[in-house]
């Protein structure tokens, strides 16, 4: 297993490198964010966390094998299914690196106005995708206990047209 923070490290490197590069006076850019990879936490055999960018941010998932996924054809799109739910990534192979993927979560970051936003965004991000969604039914009501009425059902009382 790799040092994460050696591959975060690395990842941030390859990011800043192609911002200098290609990036920085792209008029797509926000000039009060900076490249930072952040918000990673573990899942299954890996980590999950965002890349923020000046041009877009996204989640990266990293294996903790570098080359766990070298079999797989840089540009493939692989589906995950989080606790969350379903969602795309992209693989994506860098030497210094080895195989890691990403998901797009915004292509342009105008809206965030500065690196603490991005990153609050980014821990939401992170946080909403690990976790299951909510049941979509009530647990049953306990004996004493008034019974649950869903929105419509309210709105139907309200209205004369019967609970449910």
């Amino acid at each position: 297993m790799a040092d994460l923070s050696l591959r975060l490290a690395a990842l941030t490197q390859w990011y800043q490198r192609l911002y200098d590069a290609h990036m920085r006076e792209a008029p797509v850019c926000n000039p009060a964010l900076s490249v930072e990879a952040t918000a990673f936490r573990r899942h299954g055999s890996g980590w999950l966390g965002v890349m923020i960018t000046p041009w877009s941010m996204f989640v990266v998932a990293l294996a903790d094998d570098p080359a766990a996924w070298s079999e797989l054809e840089a540009g493939a799109t692989i589906t995950w299914n989080l606790p969350a739910g379903a969602c795309p990534f992209c693989v994506e192979r860098e030497v210094e690196l080895g195989s890691y993927q990403t998901s797009r979560l915004f292509s342009t970051v105008a809206q965030f106005a500065n690196q603490s936003q991005a990153r609050d965004a980014a821990e939401l991000v992170v946080a909403t995708l690990l976790e299951p969604p909510a049941p979509k039914t009530p647990p049953p009501a306990k004996p004493g206990e008034p019974k649950m009425v869903g929105r419509r059902g309210l709105l139907r009382g309200l209205l004369g047209g019967g609970g449910g």
